[in-house]
């Protein structure tokens, strides 16, 4: 289904949309003043909590970052590292 297929079965639903409450509650998520706080009043069932606004202290949190481990980063490294020290001559001989 193409973009403008989808935007015309919308269009179809919200004209006979009969319920009052149901297009305030449209009405509400489609209007760009509507906040998180008041989408998630009306939809409680379908949002889990939104945050106004978030840093990224808190997003690691929430996510419970670590960062990595820079010394075995640093071990596996030099494990890898192979002809740093050689000539590309050097290197195509070993192939």
């Amino acid at each position: 289904m193409t973009l403008i297929d989808r935007k015309y079965q919308l269009i179809r639903r919200i004209t006979e949309l009969q319920d009052e409450d149901k297009l305030a509650q449209l009405e509400a998520v489609l209007n760009p003043s509507t906040t998180a706080k008041e989408l998630q009043s009306r939809f409680p069932e379908i949002l889990s909590p939104i945050a106004e606004t978030i840093d990224l202290a808190t997003l690691k949190r929430g996510q419970s970052w670590q960062g990595f481990d820079r010394e075995a980063f640093d071990q596996l490294r030099e494990e890898l590292a192979f002809g740093e020290d050689k000539t590309i001559e050097e290197l195509i001989a070993e192939i």
